[in-house]
C-alpha cells in the first residue's frame, strides 16, 4: 500500500489523500466492500492486468 498525502481532488478540489494498493483479482470484492464501509462516497478505480516487476507473496 502507498499512500500519497496533499493531492486536489478534481471534483471538489479539496485536499485528499490517494491509496494505491495491488492487490489478487480474488482479493478484489473485500477490499471493495471495506472501502464502501469506511468510505461510502470513495472513488475507486480498478486496472485490470497490470504488469509490476517484483513478484507479490501473501504474508
Amino acid at each position: 500500500m502507498t499512500i500519497v498525502n496533499d493531492v486536489e481532488g478534481a471534483f471538489k478540489r479539496e485536499e485528499e489523500k490517494i491509496i494505491f494498493v495491488v492487490i489478487a483479482k480474488n482479493e478484489l470484492t473485500a477490499l471493495y466492500d471495506d472501502i464502501q464501509f469506511s468510505d461510502p462516497d470513495a472513488f475507486m478505480s480498478v486496472s485490470p492486468k497490470v504488469m509490476t516487476n517484483k513478484v507479490f507473496y501473501e504474508w
